[in-house]
């Protein structure tokens, strides 16, 4: 049986936490002072979360389900009382967001005083880091307005109130400030009632995307390039309910990762039916597939002509250490030997070029600020490189193709087994070219 603490435990959000890990079958633990009644089937830890004695410290809870948190003394207070647990989640509040910023909020919209809440949300800002900054990995909710049973004030509930008794009501200035109401169930059921809610917090945090694009623009269809998000269904039925279509169009190579696993759009566009079949067998939804190869794969070398950037053999590098860039330059040396061109194009994210300078000469760098990725394609003779698109790219635009076995020899073992599409098809190996 799973062990949650909670703290508080008698009123509002904390009280129904509570009664729902019980009514689920977890063992529920409640931290308060024992002032008023307690849920039925808890078991009480009566004490201050300030002064506990170490009462904590020998057991292990699977889940530490902080809803009491108001500062940062609350925080440091409570956390170096506690013993091992498995996951942190605060309540924090939607207070933490500035009155003025753009609703709905993102989580990475800025947080700072909020004149309307003052100090409860700036408290809360400080709660937030003091709990950042001693357990790492911990999640924190920022719910707006919360309403529903065992609701403690009268204030969210005096709206629906009015509005079922077709009663008029006042609304601030010119009535056109949006708020965001939450029912408690929403929060406890839905969000902390997962065992792993790192899934639902990333639906959350999708939806809080998407949803003020949908609202601002209307459209009727939405295209994106993230079919490793394993939201992609439950967007793909947020965006059926604002009537909007969701499109996925693929960028980048795939492989057999299970992050690629059980995503639905209404269409989705691939290169190839490599692709479909690699996705269907990680359960993907076997309709939405249509195979459309964009130009940019398909290029032609002949509008690119360029001789002042040709070599005969190009090496396209990615994230490489050190060690790897002068295993790469060794592993190309029989290009000389052959009497032949080569180039090193740098990742224009990922490669140090200052590293990359102390193997070559400053003539053999290619550098995407200068020579576009169709260019520097069409002038080559040999793609060489481990695991990129642009092998792909030169493969289907009529290139020859070396993949790196040699520097990367257990990695080439593992995209053969992960399903890369190049390693399945007659594509040379650079292990091949070695003395």
């Amino acid at each position: 049986m799973k062990k949650i603490l909670v703290t508080g435990g008698t009123t509002f959000v904390s009280k129904y936490v509570a009664e729902y890990f019980v009514n689920v079958g977890y063992e529920v633990f409640v931290l308060n002072r024992n002032s008023k009644p307690q849920v039925q089937g808890v078991k009480l830890i009566e004490g201050d979360r300030h002064n506990l004695g170490g009462v904590l410290k020998d057991t292990f809870f699977d889940v530490v389900a902080d809803i009491t948190a108001y500062n940062d003394k609350d925080i440091i207070d409570f956390v170096k009382e506690l013993g091992s647990f498995d996951q942190y989640i605060m309540i924090s509040s939607s207070a933490v967001y500035p009155e003025y910023g753009v609703q709905p909020f993102l989580e990475e919209s800025e947080k700072s005083e909020n004149k309307f809440w003052g100090a409860y949300g700036t408290d809360k800002i400080a709660a937030e880091k003091a709990l950042l900054e001693r357990v790492k990995d911990a999640y924190i909710l920022r719910p707006p307005y919360l309403y529903g049973p065992m609701n403690n004030v009268y204030r969210e509930a005096f709206v629906f109130d009015c509005a079922l008794a077709d009663r008029k009501f006042y609304l601030p200035q010119d009535g056109g400030m949006k708020l965001q109401f939450f029912h408690v169930k929403y929060i406890v059921k839905h969000i902390l009632g997962w065992r792993q809610p790192y899934f639902v917090l990333k639906i959350v945090l999708l939806i809080a995307r998407y949803s003020p694009i949908i609202t601002k623009y209307q459209p009727e269809r939405l295209i994106e390039h993230s079919e490793y998000s394993f939201g992609s269904s439950a967007i793909t039925d947020y965006c059926h309910r604002r009537r909007v279509k969701h499109i996925n169009v693929q960028h980048g190579e795939k492989l057999r990762y299970i992050r690629d696993a059980f995503f639905h759009y209404d269409e989705c566009y691939v290169w190839d039916e490599h692709y479909v079949n690699l996705f269907k067998e990680m359960h993907a939804e076997p309709s939405q597939f249509k195979v459309a190869v964009p130009p940019s794969l398909h290029i032609d070398c002949k509008a690119y002509i360029n001789s002042s950037v040709y070599a005969d053999y190009k090496y396209y590098l990615a994230a490489d250490a050190e060690e790897e860039i002068k295993s790469i330059v060794a592993s190309m040396a029989f290009v000389k030997r052959e009497g032949k061109t080569v180039k090193y194009r740098i990742h224009p994210r990922y490669t140090d070029l200052d590293v990359l300078r102390k193997y070559v000469r400053e003539d053999e760098i290619e550098l995407p600020k200068n020579v576009s990725i169709l260019e520097s394609i069409a002038n080559l003779e040999y793609a060489v490189g481990s695991f990129t698109t642009v092998l792909l790219q030169s493969h289907l635009s009529g290139k020859k193709v070396l993949l790196d076995d040699v520097t990367y020899r257990i990695r080439f073992e593992q995209l053969k087994e992960y399903g890369y599409i190049l390693a399945k098809r007659d594509v040379e190996r650079l292990s091949g070219r070695q003395i």
